[in-house]
């Protein structure tokens, strides 16, 4: 009763339409749900983002759940989790994007996940992380360990936004440290990289050359968003 008293008196809008949203409807409305451009990667081995990879280094495989673009609904989403705040959010399309990915995961042997972490300085900015709140989600339908306490961003850098592809890459270069006990299991490590969005790919290409340094493990990368 006091649910639906407080949704007469605050409704809540969908983050695509700003449409109230009915009682069955978390976050989005049913129309924008069916607008949502699902990338389907996890069913096409050499997917465009496994392609952003190649040449540059070794990734095993690599997921996205929607397509980025300047303008439309996935740029909301992010906006909202990123700058308005919306953890629930972040963790509910983790939870979505793990249903999806969670086969995948288990016949190729992921055993571990790993949030791109944010420089202390910026973490206390947002004062949250994103793509750990992504990973909370994924780690809750796969019951895939979260290993991201073990890495850490060494080096502020300023936002990749309006970088160049040379520029994103210069701008990432050796930021990461990987806690050597991540790697004390005699097992081999299969991580999953975990970001919210990628476009070039630069910040995965850093952070996974750091941990593929320190040998006996794979990489495979995911993302709630791929900017193609």
């Amino acid at each position: 009763m006091i649910d639906a008293l407080l949704s007469v008196l605050f409704p809540i809008g969908c983050i695509g339409c700003e449409k109230v949203l009915l009682d069955q409807e978390s976050h989005i409305c049913l129309n924008c749900e069916l607008e949502l451009p699902v990338t389907n990667y996890h069913l096409e081995a050499n997917n465009p983002l496994v392609k952003t990879f190649w040449g540059r280094v070794k990734v095993e495989q690599a997921f996205a759940y929607l397509v980025y673009k300047k303008a439309g609904l996935v740029k909301r989403i992010v906006q909202a989790i990123k700058y308005k705040g919306n953890k629930q959010l972040a963790f509910d399309f983790g939870q979505r994007f793990g249903q999806q990915i969670k086969s995948e995961l288990y016949l190729n042997g992921v055993n571990a996940l790993i949030a791109v972490p944010l420089h202390p300085k910026r973490f206390k900015q947002r004062g949250f992380n994103q793509s750990e709140l992504l990973v909370q989600g994924i780690a809750s339908v796969t019951l895939i360990q979260n290993k991201s306490e073990y890495v850490k961003r060494t080096i502020h850098t300023s936002t990749q936004t309006a970088k160049s592809r040379i520029e994103r890459w210069e701008n990432v270069l050796s930021i990461y440290e990987v806690d050597q006990q991540l790697f004390q299991q005699k097992e081999p490590c299969h991580f999953l990289l975990v970001d919210d969005v990628v476009t070039t790919g630069a910040t995965i290409e850093s952070l996974a050359t750091e941990l593929l340094q320190m040998g006996n493990c794979k990489v495979s990368v995911a993302a709630l968003a791929f900017a193609p």
